[in-house]
């Protein structure tokens, strides 16, 4: 509950504190080099990933090559939104749909260019 909390928190906070992807999901900074993308009804794997390349490209300034993982373990409950990291430290061994290297992480690039990909569908 208190995690759930937390997440209506982050993403009801006010456009100065969060960050909007190109595909129209909040993305919110959690401590810890963490951040929150969503909730959005119906949110795939490929858009939160997405939202979460394009927050590391264009918000934090990562380079392309940089990575990052997925803390949420999939799948998430109504209402909850996916925990990314800039770190490998408690990243989860699941992450949704996209198939990904085994330590559950993505280039920045890699991620944002899902952005890309969703607008063919």
């Amino acid at each position: 509950m208190k995690k759930f909390l937390l997440a209506v928190t982050l993403v009801l906070a006010g456009p100065a504190q969060a960050f909007m992807a190109e595909n129209d999901v909040r993305v919110a900074a959690m401590d810890g080099g963490q951040f929150l993308v969503g909730p959005v009804p119906g949110m795939g794997a490929a858009a939160s990933w997405c939202a979460a390349g394009d927050y590391a490209l264009r918000k934090l300034n990562l380079a392309p090559t940089d990575r990052i993982w997925r803390v949420s373990v999939p799948p998430r409950k109504q209402g909850e939104g996916v925990v990314f990291a800039l770190t490998g430290d408690g990243a989860s061994p699941k992450t949704g749909l996209v198939r990904i290297p085994d330590d559950g992480s993505m280039t920045v690039a890699g991620a944002q260019a899902l952005c890309w990909a969703l607008n063919f569908e």
